[in-house]
C-alpha cells in the first residue's frame, strides 16, 4: 500500500467513525476505552467533540453537540450534525471502529518506519532506534495490545460498567431507512408519533 493510499484510508475511516459516534452515543461504551483523540486529526472537532461529550455526561445528541464552545464557535448547527450522522448508516459504530483502529495502525507503523529510515541514516544505535519507536507509538497514542485473550477482561469490564449504571444500551431503530434521518434512535420512556395531513401519503 503506498503513503497516500494509508493516508486516504485513515481519513476514509475517521469520517465513518465520525458519523457513527454521531448516531450512535448509546454504543459508545463499546468502545471507549479503545478509542482515543491521537486517532483523529486537529480538523476533525465533531469527532472529538463526541469523544469529550461522552466522557463528561456518558450521552449526547446533535443538539447537545451543537452547543458545545468548540463546535458552537465552529458554527456547528444542530441539523448539520444530523446529517452528519446519517452517513454510513450500514456499518455500526464497533465495526468502523475495528477498520479505524486497523487503519490509524497502519499509519502509525509507516511513520515509524519512516523514522527508521532517518535514524539510520543519522548513525544511530539499535538501542537508540528502540527508544524512538517506542517513543514514537506511545506519542500516537499505540500501546502494545494483547491479541491472545480469554474474553475474561472483556466481560469483567463490561460487568463492571454495568454494575455502575454506565452502559446505556437502547439500540431500537425505526423500521424506516427515511424516518431514522430525522430520529435515529429511540430512547427509553420516548412516545413518537408519526403524524401527516391527509393527502401527504401516509
Amino acid at each position: 500500500m503506498q503513503p497516500t493510499q494509508i493516508l486516504e484510508s485513515l481519513i476514509k475511516a475517521r469520517e465513518v467513525v465520525t458519523a457513527r459516534m454521531v448516531a450512535e452515543p448509546y454504543n459508545m461504551h463499546l468502545v471507549s476505552d479503545r478509542i482515543k483523540g491521537e486517532m483523529f486529526g486537529p480538523a476533525d472537532d465533531l469527532a472529538h467533540a463526541c469523544i469529550a461529550a461522552f466522557a463528561l455526561r456518558q450521552n449526547y445528541s446533535p443538539f447537545t453537540l451543537s452547543q458545545m464552545p468548540a463546535l458552537r464557535n465552529q458554527n456547528y448547527t444542530a441539523d448539520y450534525i444530523l446529517e452528519v450522522g446519517n452517513r454510513h448508516a450500514e456499518i455500526n459504530l464497533p465495526d468502523a471502529f475495528d477498520i479505524l483502529e486497523i487503519t490509524y495502525g497502519q499509519y502509525v507503523e509507516f511513520e515509524v518506519s519512516q523514522s527508521i529510515v532517518r535514524m539510520i541514516m543519522d548513525g544511530k544505535t539499535a538501542e537508540e532506534i528502540q527508544i524512538e519507536q517506542a517513543r514514537i507509538r506511545k506519542e500516537k497514542g499505540l500501546g502494545n495490545t494483547n491479541t491472545q485473550t480469554d474474553g475474561k477482561q472483556e466481560f469483567e469490564a463490561e460487568l463492571l460498567s454495568a454494575l455502575q449504571g454506565k452502559v446505556i444500551d437502547y439500540p431500537v431503530k425505526a423500521p424506516l431507512r427515511s424516518y431514522r434521518r430525522f430520529s435515529p434512535y429511540f430512547e427509553p420512556g420516548e412516545y413518537v408519533i408519526a403524524a401527516g395531513r391527509t393527502g401527504m401519503g401516509k
